[in-house]
C-alpha cells in the first residue's frame, strides 16, 4: 500500500540492485535467508555487515525489522544473528517468525542476553522501547589521559576534571556511571575497530577529511591558539612618592616643620625663663598639635601609598595583536609553516624562530603560541622544556585567536549511544553546562596553584602597613568609646533589671498618686518605649488587693509588660506575671520557674492585637489608591514587621498631618509615617527612625545645543581632510592642464593613464562617501550636546538661576557666594516660569514631588524635563512619632533596622519607584511619551539632508566648471 517513492528493495547479492551515494533509512526491512549465503565463510556476519554497511546504520539509532522462515532458519543461526547485529550497534531490533499459521514477533531484552516475546498488536512504543534514556547501570567505558583541567589524577587517586563532571552528567542523565581508564599518555584504541572494551575517549584530535577506524565525537571546547607574552614593567617610585599631597600641602607641611624648629631652636627656651607659668600650658598643647599633625600626616601618606601601590608599576608589554605586530619581542613557534597568520605577516614572521628541541632558550624574552583556555596548565610545561619554568603570572595572553581548529574525540563506530551522547553535550552546551563546569574548575585550580605566581604576589611587611594605621585608629577610637561610656554611665543609669519595693501604703493612698509614682519609676530608669525587665515586691500586710489592681493597671498603662509581682504575706511568696495576649490578668508562677517561664518574650507574637497607624498623603510612602486603598513604601515596610510579629495593622488615612499624642492617656494611635525634622526638641512622643531621610538636592533643567555644522567635520581628522583635498587639487590640475596635454602628445600613451586615474576617482569617490555616511550615521546622537550642568561645581558656574523658599536653612547657599548670587527668594504670591529655573527636590522623592513643585511655581512639568544633580547638599536626621508609653518601640527599632540592612527597604524603593502599575497617572504618561521619544523621528534625519543639500551643490559646481572647461578651447580658438 505504499508508494515507490517511498520503498526500496535492494538485493544485496547482486550489486546492480544497489543504490549508490547514502540511502536514509528511517525503518529497514530485512528478509534474512540462509540460500544465497551458503557459499561464503561467515555467511550470517557477512550479511549483517554488508546490510549495517549499505544503509549506514553503524553507530546510529534505526529501527530494524529482521522476517525470518521458522522452518528454514535453524536456532543456532539465529541466535548468532541476533548476537551478532546486537554487536555491531543495532539495539531498536524487532525479529519476525514466519510460520504457516501464525507470526512469532521476538526481540532482544536490553542486555542482549536472553529473547522476549511480542505481540503482533504492541504499539511501536512497546516494539521499539527507548533504550537510550536509561542503561539501568550499564557504565560508560572511557579512556582518559592527564591534562588538567579537562582530566588528571588528584592526590587521592581519583581521575577528575572538566571532562570528567561534564560525562558524569550525562550518564547521570542516561541512569548510569562511568569506568575510566586513566592513562598518562595517550594510547591506541578500538584495536580492532568493532571492539567493545572502550565506548570513547577524551583524547582531543584535529579533526581532518580521512577515514578513521572511529566514529568522531565533539566535545563543546576546540583548539584556539593564543600568543603569550612576558609581562614587562616601568617603574615610576619616586613620582608615586610626590603624587600622593598636592603643591599646597607640602608648602604647608614645610611651613609646620619649619614653626616647630623655630619655636624648639629659639622661643621654648624664652617662654620657660620669662613665663614659667603659661610655660607648661603652651608647651604641651603645642607637642600635642605636633604629635597629632605627626600622626594624621604621616597615616593619610602611608594609607594612599598603600592603595596606589600598583601604580609604582605601568604595564609596557603588548595587549592586543596589532601592539604585539609593532613590538621587537621575538616569537618561537615549532612550525612557523602551520599558522597562517604568520605567513600573512612578513615582519612577524622575520622576528619568528623555529623551535630546536635539543636547543636551550630564555623564556623571559620569548613570545610563545599556546591554547587559551588551557594557558594556565600549559605555560609552565612549556617553558621548562624551552629552559627556565615560568609560571602563568609572568605572561600576559592576548585573547584574539590566531588559529582555531576543530577537534574531535574518538568514539567506537559499532555503538549506538554516539548519536544520544552527542545530542546530550550539544543541550547542556546550550543550557550552558559547560561553561559553568569549565568556570568552577578554573577557580578552583588557580586557586590551588596560587603559590605558584612570582613573589610580587606574596604580602611583604610593608603592605600591612595599613592595618597599623587602622589600628592606630580603632585603639585611639576604642579608648575615646570607652572613656565616653564610662562619662555616660555616670549621668544616665543602663539598668537591665529594675526591682521595686513597696513597704508601706503612705504613697498609694489615691489612684493619682499610684499612677505618678509609677511615671517617677520609668522616666528615672528611662523606661520609656524599651523592654525592660521589673521586679515589684510588694508587702501584703500594708497593701490591700484594691491598691495592687490599681498598680498593676498603672503599669500596664505605661507600656511595662516584663514586668513581675512577688507578694509576701505571712512569711510566703506568691509570683504573678501577666498573661499572654492579655496584660491586664495576672497568673501564678512556680517559684522554681525558669526565667522564660517568668518572662516571656510577649513581643515576638502579639497575637493579633494590631498596630494603630495615622498615615497621609504622601507618594509613594503612603497614598490612597482610586479603590480606596492605602498603599505605598510605608505600608508594605511595616506590613512586614507586623507579619513577623503576628500581628495585623489598621491605618488612618488624612491627607495632612493630624495632631497626636496629646496628652499620656492619648493611646489611639501607636505610631504614625509622618517624618518630623529631627531638631532636638523635648517631643511628647518617641523618635521612630526608618531608613530614609531628608536630603535635598539641586533639580536643573536640561537644555540641549545641536552641533549639525560641526558634526559633518568630525567623521574625518585634519590628516584625512589634507588627503582628500590633495587628491581633489590633482585631479583638477589633471582635468584642466594635464589631461589634453597628454592626449595631444602621447596619444598612445593616454588610454593607459586616463582609464585607471579615471577608475581611481570613481573609487575613492564611492568609499570616502560611503566611510563618511557611515561614520555620520554612527555618531547620530552626537547632534544633540547636553549643555545643563551635572555637578554641583558646574552650576556653580552657570548662569541658571536658583529658587529657595527657605534661604538661611541651606548652607550649601550661604558659603557659596556665586550660587548665593543668583538665588531667588520664592514669593508664594508671584508666578514663575520653572523652565529656567534650578530647584531644590528631595533627592529620593524627586520624581513624586517636582510636578506639584512646578505647578505652585506657575507651570506643571514631569521629572523628564529635568536632571537631579545626585549630590545633596543639605541633609537633616528625620523621624517618626511613636506612643510614647508604648512597649512596641524598641522592638519595631530592631525590626527597622534589621530589614533595611537585609535591603528589605531599597527592594520597596526600587519595587515603588520603578515599577509603572505602582506609579501615579502623570507619571505613566510621561513614561509613554519617553517611550515615543526613543523612536527615530524626521528631525533625525537632518544629516542626511544637509549632506543631500552638500552633494547637490558640488554637483552644481562640478557642472559649472565642466561647462567652462569646455568652452575655454573654443574662445581660444
Amino acid at each position: 500500500r505504499v508508494s515507490t517513492a517511498t520503498f526500496v528493495n535492494i538485493d544485496l547479492g547482486e550489486k546492480h540492485s544497489i543504490a549508490t551515494g547514502e540511502i536514509y533509512t528511517p525503518t529497514l526491512v530485512h528478509a534474512f535467508s540462509m540460500h544465497s549465503n551458503q557459499h561464503q565463510d561467515s555467511p550470517i556476519q557477512t550479511e549483517v555487515m554488508n546490510t549495517l554497511d549499505v544503509f549506514g546504520l553503524i553507530g546510529r539509532e534505526k529501527k530494524i525489522f529482521v522476517v525470518l522462515d521458522a522452518y528454514q532458519v535453524k536456532p543456532t543461526e539465529f541466535d548468532l544473528l541476533a548476537k551478532t547485529y546486537h554487536h555491531f550497534g543495532a539495539i531498536d531490533i524487532v525479529y519476525v517468525l514466519v510460520k504457516l499459521d501464525d507470526l512469532i514477533v521476538i526481540r532482544l531484552n536490553s542486555i542482549g542476553t536472553e529473547f522476549r516475546m511480542l505481540s503482533i498488536n504492541d504499539p511501536v512504543s512497546r516494539l521499539f522501547p527507548d533504550r537510550l534514556a536509561n542503561l539501568s547501570g550499564r557504565p560508560y567505558k572511557v579512556i582518559c589521559l592527564e591534562n588538567p583541567p579537562l582530566s588528571f589524577r588528584s592526590s587521592d587517586n581519583h581521575t577528575i576534571g572538566i571532562d570528567i563532571d561534564f560525562i558524569d552528567i550525562i550518564a547521570n542523565h542516561q541512569h548510569t556511571v562511568v569506568e575510566y581508564n586513566y592513562t598518562t599518555r595517550p594510547i591506541k584504541v578500538f584495536e580492532p575497530w568493532h571492539g567493545t572494551a572502550i565506548d570513547f575517549a577524551t583524547y582531543r584530535i584535529t579533526h581532518r577529511d580521512e577515514e578513521n577506524d572511529f566514529a568522531p565525537l565533539f566535545l563543546p571546547n576546540q583548539h584556539r591558539w593564543c600568543l603569550a607574552v612576558p609581562k614587562a614593567y616601568s617603574r615610576i617610585m619616586p613620582q608615586q612618592i610626590l603624587w600622593l599631597y598636592a603643591t599646597d600641602l607640602w608648602m604647608l607641611i614645610v611651613s609646620f616643620i619649619a614653626c616647630c624648629i623655630v619655636y624648639t631652636s629659639f622661643f621654648e627656651k624664652c617662654l620657660q625663663k620669662r613665663f614659667p607659668t603659661t610655660y607648661p600650658m603652651v608647651n604641651t598643647s603645642l607637642r600635642i598639635l605636633r604629635i597629632l599633625l605627626l600622626f594624621l600626616l604621616t597615616g593619610y601618606y602611608t594609607a594612599i601609598l598603600s592603595s596606589n601601590l600598583g601604580l609604582s608599576q605601568i604595564p609596557t608589554y603588548p595587549r592586543s595583536l596589532q601592539e604585539f605586530s609593532k613590538t621587537n619581542i621575538p616569537l618561537i613557534v615549532s612550525h612557523p609553516e602551520s599558522f597562517q597568520f604568520l605567513l600573512d605577516n612578513p615582519r612577524l614572521m622575520s622576528r619568528t624562530s623555529t623551535w630546536n628541541v635539543t636547543q636551550r632558550y630564555n623564556p623571559t624574552k620569548l613570545a610563545l603560541l599556546q591554547l587559551c583556555d588551557l594557558f594556565p596548565y600549559t605555560i609552565q610545561a612549556t617553558t621548562k622544556m624551552l629552559g627556565k619554568q615560568l609560571s602563568r603570572h609572568h605572561y600576559h595572553l592576548i585573547e584574539q585567536p590566531v588559529k582555531s581548529s576543530i577537534c574531535m574525540s574518538p568514539f567506537r563506530r559499532t555503538s549506538p549511544l554516539l548519536s544520544r551522547f552527542q545530542m546530550y553535550i550539544r543541550r547542556l552546551n546550550e543550557a550552558g553546562i559547560w561553561d559553568h563546569v569549565v568556570r568552577k574548575w578554573t577557580i578552583w585550580n588557580l586557586q590551588a596553584h596560587a603559590n605558584d605566581g612570582d613573589t610580587h604576589s606574596t604580602l611583604k611587611l610593608d603592605h600591612f602597613m595599613p592595618v597599623y594605621i587602622v589600628g592606630g585608629f580603632l585603639y585611639l577610637l576604642a579608648v575615646g568609646v570607652f572613656l565616653l561610656e564610662i562619662f555616660t554611665h555616670r549621668i544616665t543609669l543602663n539598668t537591665p533589671i529594675i526591682i521595686q519595693a513597696i513597704t508601706s501604703s503612705e504613697r498609694f493612698s489615691t489612684d493619682l498618686s499610684i499612677f505618678k509614682d509609677t511615671l517617677n519609676v520609668l522616666q528615672s530608669f528611662g523606661l520609656y518605649g524599651k523592654s525592660r525587665k521589673v521586679i515589684v515586691l510588694i508587702d501584703m500586710n500594708h497593701l490591700n488587693q484594691a491598691q495592687i489592681n490599681k498598680l498593676k493597671l498603672s503599669y500596664d498603662f505605661v507600656g511595662v509588660i516584663d514586668i513581675l509581682y512577688v507578694l509576701e504575706h505571712f512569711n510566703k511568696l506568691y509570683i504573678k506575671v501577666p498573661e499572654l495576649g492579655n496584660s491586664s490578668h495576672l497568673v501564678h508562677r512556680s517559684l522554681w520557674a525558669t526565667v522564660q517561664q517568668l518572662f516571656p518574650d510577649r513581643l515576638a507574637n502579639l497575637s493579633g492585637q494590631p498596630y494603630k497607624v495615622a498615615c497621609i498623603e504622601n507618594r509613594p510612602l503612603t497614598y490612597r489608591t482610586a479603590k480606596n486603598r492605602i498603599v505605598g513604601i510605608d505600608v508594605d515596610f511595616i506590613n512586614i514587621i507586623a507579619k513577623h510579629q503576628r500581628t495585623v495593622v489598621e491605618y488612618k488615612y488624612t491627607k495632612s498631618p493630624i495632631k497626636l499624642f496629646t496628652s499620656w492617656y492619648d493611646d489611639q494611635f501607636d505610631l504614625a509615617t509622618y517624618r518630623v525634622k529631627h531638631e532636638g526638641f523635648a517631643y511628647p512622643f518617641m523618635p521612630i527612625y526608618f531608613p530614609n531621610q531628608f536630603r535635598w538636592c539641586l533639580a536643573v533643567p536640561r537644555r540641549y545645543v545641536r552641533v549639525i555644522h560641526r558634526q559633518l567635520v568630525w567623521p574625518y581628522r585634519c590628516n584625512a581632510w589634507v588627503l582628500i583635498s590633495t587628491i581633489v587639487a590633482f585631479f583638477i590640475f589633471y582635468r584642466l592642464v594635464f589631461k589634453e596635454r597628454l592626449y595631444r602628445y602621447f596619444p598612445d600613451a593616454f588610454p593607459i593613464i586616463n582609464t585607471p586615474l579615471q577608475i581611481l576617482r570613481i573609487m575613492l569617490l564611492f568609499l570616502l562617501t560611503e566611510y563618511y555616511t557611515a561614520k555620520l550615521t554612527a555618531i547620530l546622537g552626537l547632534s544633540e550636546v547636553p549643555m545643563y550642568p551635572k555637578t554641583l561645581a558646574e552650576f556653580a558656574r552657570s548662569p541658571i538661576p536658583l529658587i529657595v523658599s527657605q534661604l538661611s536653612e541651606y548652607q550649601y547657599v550661604l558659603d557659596n557666594p556665586e550660587v548665593h548670587s543668583k538665588t531667588i527668594e520664592w514669593n508664594f504670591t508671584a508666578k514663575y516660569d520653572p523652565s529656567g529655573l534650578a530647584l531644590l527636590q528631595l533627592c529620593d522623592l524627586f520624581p513624586f514631588t517636582i510636578g506639584e513643585t512646578t505647578y505652585h511655581l506657575g507651570q506643571r512639568l514631569s521629572h523628564h524635563h529635568y536632571h537631579l544633580i545626585d549630590e545633596p547638599i543639605s541633609t537633616s536626621i528625620c523621624l517618626s512619632p511613636f506612643r510614647k508609653t508604648s512597649p512596641r518601640l524598641e522592638r519595631f527599632q530592631l525590626y527597622v533596622t534589621r530589614l533595611n540592612e537585609a535591603g528589605i527597604w531599597n527592594h520597596l524603593m526600587s519595587k515603588w519607584m520603578m515599577k509603572g502599575g505602582h506609579m501615579s497617572p502623570s507619571l505613566k504618561m510621561h513614561e509613554r511619551q519617553s517611550l515615543n521619544s526613543s523612536i527615530l523621528q524626521q528631525l533625525h534625519f537632518v544629516p542626511v539632508y544637509v549632506i543631500a543639500g552638500y552633494l547637490y551643490i558640488v554637483a552644481v559646481i562640478i557642472f559649472i566648471l565642466e561647462q567652462m572647461v569646455s568652452r575655454l578651447p573654443q574662445r581660444f580658438e
